[in-house]
């Protein structure tokens, strides 16, 4: 657009200075024409110019026209796009239904002590206990032949 308008404005430049442009100074104070042939090659200057802005100011209308035209016709394809998603995804909706019927997801089966310690339901009193630490109950420890108690002397009975 402003390549049009600097084309304008040159044009017009043009048709006001070349006709100055034939004038002369001679001596102080006069002025005088060049020949006529000057003017008269400014003025077939001036229309070859004026047709060239014609021609360009139709050039622009046809090119403004055709954008319109094609923005209308993006128009029209965006609705298609957004016809098409829906269709796309109803058809994946369909994809994933015959997956399921082809192939159908195995249900998972926890057994007793693993449904204890991921949601804390069908435990018994010594897994609540040891997993999950309720129900107060005491531990007992492990007594093996192994590790012996060690009585300290303040502990011990005086008689022995």
């Amino acid at each position: 657009m402003k390549i049009w308008t600097t084309i304008l404005t040159a044009g017009a430049i043009l048709a006001l200075v070349v006709p100055a442009a034939g004038a002369t100074v001679l001596g102080p104070g006069s002025i005088t024409h060049t020949t006529a042939s000057a003017a008269v090659k400014a003025d077939r200057q001036t229309a070859q110019l004026k047709a060239q802005i014609k021609a360009l100011e139709a050039e622009l209308r046809a090119l403004k026209a055709t954008r319109s035209a094609l923005v209308k016709g993006n128009g029209a394809l965006a609705y298609d796009n957004r016809s098409l998603g829906k269709q796309v995804n109803d058809l994946w909706a369909k994809v994933r239904e015959l997956e399921n019927v082809i192939d159908p997801p195995v249900p998972q089966v926890l057994t007793a002590h693993d449904e204890c310690v991921y949601s804390g339901n069908n435990c018994t009193a010594e897994e609540l206990c040891t997993i999950w630490g309720y129900g107060g109950c005491d531990v007992p420890v492990p007594v093996d032949g192994t590790t012996a108690q060690i009585e300290s002397p303040e502990a011990a009975p005086a008689g022995r």
